[in-house]
């Protein structure tokens, strides 16, 4: 905790530091004495370094003790344990799981984990976050965005007719996102803001301007702001922004490097705003002439792959340039973004910010006919919301929900399918693997009983057989052959065949043959002993063996994967049963949280516009309880400076009269009117000679030394004692 505390103290002084070395008076450019164009002085209380150091205190200490993020959180821990969950109602079933296959395991390993982290990552942390950007309302969100000083901040104030909250001007004016949420169901206009520590804050109208560049102390409010909220009411019928939240966007090209405030460029901050949004209004300064390249670059990678987004493109202060001009940007426009944007607009349009903004030129007009013509701004909205995805409501995170939910049991139905043709083919296998195996087990067995047979039983007989069988042919052949010269004589002898010649040259040839035959060597017959063939026959009935063996494992292979897959199927829709179980129980966590979440959200709206920001105060006490910050206040609204209080003394004499020299200097340095007289006819200078206030003297003297001569004689009032005059009543 001391560490902490050290180093809040630490970025507290550095606040204080770099708020205090901008705080120099400003230089005056006009005459000395210069009248202000109005008795009225309105000035933002935050350009007062301790003001704009109370307004961070403010935002880092007084932030309610509910945030969103904590109705949620019941469905965050339900996500996160989600993969511990399935694996121990998995592991009760220790026997499906024992009998499954190695892919089913895998398979249910990745489907519990992915299917925490997407209900963790896309809803338990999104669902709040959306929630809050819309103020707990069905709403769908408009990012507008555009170039620097393309008129977005003039374009929502006149477009939700909030007057000038949202700050402009020349400067560079947002640096963080803010969601203006239009709702008729808001009674009055609320400012919130999310600090860097994610808590929710109440603040007033004035904060907007404070977030800018480059301007004095208010710079560095932006270091402790995350996100800023603006609550509209939006009562009326017809209402066309009813329902509608708008993001006010940086301008992308305000600068390409990174902000001190928040270590993002402007450029990222825009794009990633407008890539979360259902819908984009990108602004033009029609002074621009048309769309630039980088217009559609910066547009292009906002939408990315969502070629289903909703896109308007408005150029803004028409009134600058006469009506034909206005037609041909709008003509130019339309043909860029034809060739460059990824998706086209629903509409091309011009406006003007001045006042209300109730009608537009609109190109899609002229396109469908007619001519380029003014159009109810309602309708081009309507046409816009008409292709804007529905409202991010809890139908929207509950069909989330069962996207994810479905996907995994879609994927288990696959995944048992493809099982169940692997069993089936596993069965075909297994019945072969059987059948072959038993058919060469039988061929086995004939081939050892013919072996044994030949190599012990009849061993003998067969090679006596085979000798036997050797001389029986050389005798028929030999037979043969005399039969052959028989005939060849005895045709010779009697002429009873027509050619006794061919027979003659026949059995010649036959007797060649037979005693080449005859001169042969002889089949060696090898007569093995007993023990060798009794080892020879081993030999073969080992290898019968390992191949049956061999057979045998195969079948046990071929039964353990189907054995296998039956447990993966039915381990799978074990599983299957157990996501459906938590797809019911998630889905009621989700709503349970969706409705606290919303009611937590009515509470806290309810409480902050039952709160009173900045009543009406009075100036002269202020003064008197030499409060600044109340006496600040009071030029948030205004402050006439001609009226006087029932001593006839005017805020500037008054100021003179209690001798208070910070808020002295705060008028000096307003330009105000320094010679001005109050109803008792005296200015500030003759107030502080009058009271001995010689502090506040010297200020005058020092910021305008004519305020001697328009003076009544300084001495002489500073010899009129008042207080001896006061006291003397007494």
């Amino acid at each position: 905790m001391a560490c902490q505390i050290h180093w809040q103290t630490i970025i507290l002084e550095h606040i204080i530091l770099q708020i205090m070395g901008l705080d120099n008076l400003r230089k005056k450019d006009a005459a000395k004495g210069k009248k202000p164009k109005s008795n009225i002085l309105k000035v933002n209380k935050y350009e007062s370094p301790q003001m704009a150091l109370n307004l961070i205190a403010h935002i880092m200490t007084s932030a309610t003790d509910t945030a969103v993020d904590d109705e949620f959180l019941p469905f965050y821990k339900y996500s996160d344990n989600l993969s511990q969950k399935f694996y121990d109602e998995v592991m009760k079933y220790g026997e499906l799981v024992e009998a499954a296959n190695d892919d089913s395991k895998d398979f249910i390993d990745t489907h519990k984990a992915s299917l925490g982290d997407d209900l963790k990552f896309e809803i338990a942390l999104d669902a709040p976050t959306e929630l809050e950007r819309t103020n707990g309302k069905s709403s769908r969100i408009i990012a507008v965005g555009g170039g620097f000083s393309s008129g977005k901040s003039s374009f929502l104030n006149s477009l939700t007719g909030i007057g000038n909250i949202l700050p402009t001007g020349i400067e560079p004016v947002s640096m963080i996102n803010t969601f203006l949420n239009c709702s008729n169901n808001t009674n009055k206009l609320i400012v919130k803001g999310r600090n860097i520590k994610k808590n929710l804050v109440l603040l007033d109208k004035e904060v907007l301007d404070c977030i800018q560049h480059s301007s004095k102390s208010k710079v560095y409010v932006a270091t402790v702001l995350d996100t800023l909220y603006i609550d509209i009411p939006s009562a009326g019928s017809p209402n066309h922004i009813d329902g509608l939240t708008f993001v006010d966007t940086p301008g992308y090209n305000n600068s390409e490097a990174a902000n001190v405030e928040n270590s993002t460029t402007d450029r990222d901050t825009a794009v990633k705003a407008l890539s979360s949004a259902d819908a984009i209004i990108w602004c033009i300064d029609i002074e621009a002439g048309t769309i630039t390249q980088r217009d559609i670059e910066v547009l292009n990678d906002a939408i990315g792959d969502n070629e289903e987004t909703s896109l308007l493109i408005v150029f803004t202060k028409m009134d600058k340039k006469p009506e034909g001009e206005v037609n041909d940007i709008l003509e130019r426009a339309a043909k860029t973004c034809e060739k460059s944007l990824i998706v086209q607009p629903v509409d091309i349009i011009a406006c003007s910010c001045l006042g209300k903004v109730a009608s537009a030129i609109s190109f899609r007009a002229k396109r469908n006919g007619g001519q380029m013509s003014s159009v109810a701004f309602a309708s081009i909205i309507d046409k816009l919301k008409k292709d804007m995805p529905p409202a991010k409501d809890f139908s929207y995170w509950q069909d989330s929900l069962y996207k994810y939910f479905d996907q995994t049991l879609t994927e288990l139905d696959d995944k048992v399918n493809e099982f169940e043709n692997e069993r089936q083919k596993l069965v075909d296998a297994k019945d072969s693997s059987f059948r072959n195996a038993n058919d060469e087990k039988e061929d086995r067995k004939e081939l050892v009983e013919t072996l044994e047979d030949m190599l012990i039983t009849n061993y003998d007989e067969i090679l006596d057989a085979a000798s036997q069988y050797r001389d029986d042919v050389v005798k028929v052949v030999g037979e043969w052959v005399n039969s052959f010269e028989r005939e060849a004589e005895w045709s010779n002898k009697v002429g009873f065949f027509s050619d006794a010649s061919d027979l003659t040259r026949q059995a010649n040839k036959s007797h060649k043959e037979y005693e080449r035959f005859l001169k042969k060597d002889p089949p060696d017959y090898q007569y093995w002993k007993l023990e060798d063939r009794k080892e020879m026959l081993n030999i073969v009935k080992a290898m019968c063996q390992d191949q049956e063996e061999s057979d045998k494992s195969n079948k046990e292979d071929v039964l353990n994967a189907y054995n296998k897959t039956v447990g993966g199927i039915k381990l799978l829709r074990k599983f299957k049963e157990l996501v459906g179980k938590e797809k019911i129980e998630s889905s009621q966590l989700l709503k349970s949280c969706y409705d606290h979440a919303v009611k937590e959200l009515n509470r806290i709206n309810a409480h902050l516009e039952g709160i009173q920001q900045n009543g009406e105060n009075d100036i002269f006490s202020s003064i008197a309880a030499d409060n600044t910050e109340q006496f600040l206040n009071c030029f948030s609204k205004g402050v006439d400076l001609t009226a006087c209080n029932e001593q006839g003394f005017s805020p500037l004499t008054y100021i003179a009269r209690c001798s208070n020299n910070t808020m002295m200097k705060f008028l000096i340095n307003q330009d105000v009117d320094l010679t001005m007289k109050d109803k008792r006819g005296y200015n500030a200078l003759e107030t502080a000679a009058m009271y001995h206030c010689r502090d506040i003297c010297e200020m005058l003297i020092d910021h305008d030394k004519s305020l001697v001569d328009e003076s009544k004689p300084l001495a002489e009032l500073a010899e009129n004692d008042m207080f001896e005059k006061w006291i003397a009543k007494f």
